[in-house]
């Protein structure tokens, strides 16, 4: 089987929740539409090829010989918006092998020329980095001239995981513009949600952005209320009662 047709089972898969019966009694499935890539070369191919399996030093080779991290992929008879860059591959991958996919992805960012890159939902390289919890490539990206879209980047920043990353992250974020008091769809603000988790450190970084201690959720809660009801009360003396 050569490299394309071993990239194409991968990326042409049925997306979750897609409805594709399995029937051992009859003709299987017809197969998966195949996928365009943008440009189509024979490098790009094997470049996706590479960071599906994690193969940095194979996608360095690649890129030196040509290869583009942000060539796009998308099934045939798909909107745009399904299109994808090969250097945000390794999200598919990264919580099943942190060290290889956060390594190869970081080569792949760090060979493109536009730190504004997106697919065609409109997800940036500095969104992949957030999710990918990777403050090292969030810090790269910015310097670099990456655009801060704080209504989606701030809030995927949870006090509940990875707390030191988590941390670096929002506070890249915060000291390059990021609005401290973008909320959800429940009007929770990311200094409700420190609040909620117990993270005084996330709680004193907002306040000092700026964060509005006053804002109240959707169902009434200011983050100091959550802090009370929980029992936190270092972070309940850390902020002002409301009315």
């Amino acid at each position: 089987m050569t490299v394309l047709s071993i990239f194409l089972v991968w990326s042409c898969q049925p997306e979750e929740g897609e409805n594709v019966p399995i029937a051992h009694d009859h003709p299987p499935p017809p197969a998966p539409p195949p996928c365009t890539m943008t440009p189509n070369t024979p490098l790009n191919w094997k470049l996706a090829d590479a960071v599906e399996r994690g193969d940095t030093e194979t996608a360095r080779r690649l890129l030196a010989r040509g290869a583009s991290a942000t060539a796009r992929m998308n099934r045939v008879g798909y909107p745009r918006k399904g299109d994808r860059l090969i250097a945000q591959m390794p999200e598919k991958y990264y919580w099943t092998n942190r060290v290889k996919y956060i390594k190869v992805f970081r080569l792949l960012v760090r060979s493109t020329k536009n730190v504004n890159a997106a697919d065609g939902s409109g997800d940036t390289l500095l969104r992949s980095a957030v999710y990918m919890d990777d403050p090292s490539t969030v810090e790269w990206l910015i310097k670099r001239g990456a655009t801060i879209d704080s209504k989606r980047l701030l809030l995927m920043v949870s006090p509940k995981q990875s707390a030191p990353n988590n941390r670096a992250i929002m506070r890249h974020l915060l000291e390059n513009g990021a609005d401290p008091n973008v909320a959800n769809e429940d009007g929770e603000t990311p200094l409700v949600l420190a609040a909620q988790f117990g993270d005084p450190e996330i709680v004193g970084m907002m306040l000092k952005h700026k964060a509005d201690p006053a804002h109240r959720t959707h169902y009434g809660f200011t983050a100091r209320d959550w802090a009370k009801k929980r029992g936190l009360w270092r972070i309940v003396a850390m902020l002002p009662p409301t009315p």
